[in-house]
């Protein structure tokens, strides 16, 4: 049978269908007509088009004819649905007969529209079985039940012969794949929502979560699986994962079409609500004191205010209650696993969807056009600035948080660095952030030379500047850096790299590694993860967050510099001031530090009258610590003084060392917060970092 003949089949059973499907749902009076069976009719025009599409994936005619398959399925469960409605019982009262027949009959259609997709998945990895996405989801998923050929993944052959002989057959196996598994999501959707189904709800809600993500994992560029993720909370009346959905479908490379819409009718219509009411819909099952509830609560009220582009009265109010709310509960050890990634998410989002529209909007002729564009603009305001206070508290709780770990280590003589003693997705969402950060960082350093979009969100940005550099110089003290394995080397993505596969705001060429392995995206990680999986990937994202800022101190233009083993906020903006003491007569002046437990003195502080370092009467151990360590070169000094072994001495403002309550005030210009070196007081302008001695050893970290 060649092309024509099958393309003549698939109009025949076409015109089949549609002929029973108006026997059985036609006149006023008549809602179903039961003598009339659909699935026969509707099996047979299935089968013809597969029977077209499978011999020529790539051919022209193949995305018509199953989107012509799936419009026939959406205008079946039309008229089932309709039906249905027409034939409820009312409240009290007993469905009827009429009733359960045709919920019977939807049931049947739906189990066989299911069957029919299952079927069509399998042998598109039969022929395609060198696409390892298709094989990961074949072997995990679609071998189970039913299928009497349980092969491994990439090993099955189609009676067809395989068909992966051109990219163009590849890319159109991939696009009907996921498809497919969206129609197979919407289907388990519909099931669950008619409660037509005699068995638990619950599975069938689950099956079409589970559908869509893996529509999600084969094309993580397209919006609809994260759009039909949404429909499906939304219809369950979660509205917080509803709008974390929403906006990543929107910030996908190819957004689905009614996602804008949706996103309005949600934060326009449905939040527009007093926070009390919001509760109740946000409040998970593990919530027992509201706390996380109505934090989301907050949070969403938030954004709706934020959607609608205009000042409001309350706004550092509202503002202020997430931020304390979410500080509070980052203290408190509360179970934010499934809000804090969601939440860090939908900031991104909003503010990367505003700014798009602003751009587009503001060049427009139309003067209605420029007003929306203004909106949009000051939407984005209000996201960044909230982007910047919520990643200033997050980093707050990192910083506080390390350096307790580093008095309570010294206490204890213990050197080896322990956990972060943080929250895993309160490292998950200061992790993406880092990636956040990579992208805008030259707009935020605007901010701080400039004084702009004002002085209060300017100042934000300082702060956040400056605990960046302090959580990272403490990182780096207490941590063997050298030793983790790099994000790019882990073969299976992370929690965080699977949410954001396809998130465009944070996608530049300096982040992508995070998605990919060997030039292949990484594969999801489908078993649950072992204890000493969970500690290792734990310590990964410890290493990336420094090495991602680490790309931001080597630019030339950065405010953060490389000096030393040490990360410095450079506020003022020029390396004199940074590297020459602010005073002349200071110079060569030691800074005395504060007495350790045992009123030692740190001997590696040099005394006031050896205008060369070199010539300090330091022991051999001295000089080896302050030698710049490599991974080749590393060795382990024991000391009962010095955590973390032969690391040069950062500032003592940082130093696990000493025991202060709070870090000190960041003071760029003073002595203290560097570490003198004779170079540097003739240095006029920024070394390019790749051509300072200890390039090589940073260098490592990036890779």
């Amino acid at each position: 049978m060649d092309s024509a003949q099958r393309l003549a089949r698939v109009e025949s059973s076409k015109k089949h269908l549609l002929e029973q499907l108006h026997h059985k749902f036609s006149g006023s009076q008549l809602v179903n007509n039961f003598g009339v069976h659909l699935e026969p009719a509707f099996a047979a025009y299935r089968q013809a088009c597969y029977d077209a599409v499978l011999p020529d994936l790539a051919g022209p005619e193949t995305s018509n004819i199953l989107t012509a398959l799936w419009e026939t399925h959406t205008r079946v469960r039309g008229k089932f649905v309709q039906a249905l409605s027409k034939l409820s019982p009312h409240s009290q009262q007993a469905p009827s007969k009429p009733y359960r027949d045709t919920a019977k009959e939807f049931l049947v259609f739906i189990k066989g529209s299911q069957a029919g997709y299952n079927a069509l998945l399998r042998s598109i990895h039969d022929q395609c079985s060198d696409v390892s996405v298709l094989g990961n989801i074949a072997g995990a998923y679609l071998n189970n039940g039913g299928n009497q050929n349980k092969t491994e993944a990439g090993s099955a052959q189609s009676p067809l012969g395989p068909v992966f002989t051109t990219q163009a057959v590849k890319d159109a196996a991939l696009v009907a794949t996921r498809d497919s598994l969206i129609y197979l999501g919407d289907l388990s959707r519909w099931r669950h929502k008619a409660h037509v189904d005699r068995q638990s709800q619950t599975p069938q809600w689950k099956k079409a979560r589970l559908y869509y993500e893996l529509a999600y994992e084969v094309d993580p560029s397209s919006g609809l699986a994260k759009h039909q993720l949404a429909v499906l909370a939304e219809d369950d009346g979660k509205y917080f994962p509803a709008l974390a959905y929403l906006y990543q479908s929107m910030t996908s490379a190819f957004p689905h079409p009614h996602a804008a819409g949706n996103l309005e009718k949600l934060l326009g219509k449905r939040l527009a609500v007093p926070v009390n009411q919001i509760i109740p819909k946000v409040k998970s099952s593990d919530d027992q004191s509201n706390n996380v509830a109505t934090l989301r609560a907050w949070f969403l009220q938030l954004h709706v205010h934020f959607f609608r582009g205009q000042l409001f009265d309350k706004h550092v109010e509202m503002e202020s209650e997430v931020l304390a709310r979410l500080s509070q509960a980052l203290k408190d050890g509360t179970n934010l696993d499934k809000t804090l990634l969601s939440m860090t998410l939908i900031n991104m989002a909003a503010e990367a969807v505003a700014l798009s529209r602003a751009k587009t909007l503001g060049q427009a002729h139309k003067n209605e056009d420029r007003i929306r564009a203004q909106k949009w603009a000051q939407m984005y305001f209000f996201c960044f600035r909230h982007n910047v206070k919520t990643l200033k508290v997050l980093l707050d709780h990192l910083s506080e948080n390390l350096e307790s770990q580093a008095r309570e280590s010294i206490a204890a003589q213990d050197n080896k660095a322990a956990l972060p003693p943080v929250s895993n997705i309160a490292l998950q969402s200061i992790h993406v952030y880092i990636l956040w950060f990579v992208v805008n960082w030259p707009f935020m350093q605007e901010c701080i030379e400039n004084n702009t979009p004002d002085l209060e969100v300017a100042e934000d940005v300082r702060q956040v500047w400056r605990l960046l550099a302090h959580a990272l110089n403490c990182i780096y003290e207490q941590y063997p850096l050298f030793d983790i394995p790099a994000i790019g080397d882990c073969e299976h993505l992370v929690d965080e790299e699977e949410a954001t596969m396809g998130f465009q705001p944070i996608h530049v060429d300096e982040n992508m590694d995070m998605w990919y392995h060997q030039g292949s995206m990484k594969p999801v990680m489908r078993r649950e993860r072992s204890s000493a999986e969970v500690e290792m990937y734990h310590l990964v994202r410890l290493r990336d967050i420094y090495s991602r800022a680490l790309l931001v101190a080597s630019k030339d233009t950065s405010l953060l510099v490389l000096d030393g083993n040490k990360i410095i906020f450079n506020e003022s903006g020029t390396t004199d001031e940074l590297f020459s003491p602010a005073n002349p007569a200071q110079e060569g002046e030691p800074v005395t530090p504060p007495p350790l437990a045992g009123g030692a003195i740190d001997p590696l502080v040099f005394s006031a009258g050896a205008e060369d370092p070199s010539q300090a009467p330091w022991t051999e151990r001295e000089r080896e610590r302050k030698r710049i360590v490599t991974k080749e070169n590393r060795t382990v000094v024991s000391s009962p003084v010095v955590a973390g072994g032969p690391f040069l001495r950062p500032t003592f403002a940082v130093d696990p060392l000493y025991e202060f309550p709070r870090p000190l005030a960041w003071v760029p210009e003073r002595l203290q917060d560097v570490i003198w070196h004779a170079e540097h007081h003739t240095m006029k302008e920024k070394t390019p970092w790749t051509g300072m001695s200890f390039a090589d050893s940073w260098y490592s970290l990036m890779r």
